[in-house]
């Protein structure tokens, strides 16, 4: 079982805040939290070097980008290719767990940002 976490962007401050250090209003609905802009959910998975992934981190496999989503069809984390060498696949979602060598739980990519820190990688 992979273990829970979050960790959200602060759009004041500009600032990630790493999950233990967030407080919701006591009575509000899980749903209702975790619905809030900013929220990123750990997938579970390591990049290649050991860094945690999150819903809306980008990462890098060679000249290929990509984006950490959360995907209805597969049920899971996927993979949001954003720049490719090959325009074809660019907006194609693949598994994350494609990615994921062997049994460990590290992909084969390297974080590079996130979709809040790092717009530029997304929008360029």
């Amino acid at each position: 079982m992979r273990q829970i976490k979050f960790r959200m962007w602060d759009f004041k401050n500009k600032e990630m805040y790493d999950g233990d250090s967030l407080a919701f209003e006591e009575y509000a609905p899980i749903s209702q939290m975790l619905s809030q802009d900013g929220i990123m959910q750990y997938t579970g998975l390591l990049d290649r070097i050991g860094n945690e992934l999150y819903e809306g981190d980008i990462v890098q496999n060679g000249v290929n980008i990509y984006e950490i989503v959360w995907t209805e069809h597969f049920a899971r984390y996927g993979a949001k290719k954003i720049k490719s060498d090959s325009v074809l696949s660019l907006g194609c979602t693949f598994p994350l767990w494609q990615y994921v060598v062997e049994d460990t739980k590290q992909c084969i990519f390297e974080v590079i940002g996130n979709q809040f820190e790092n717009p530029e990688l997304i929008n360029s």
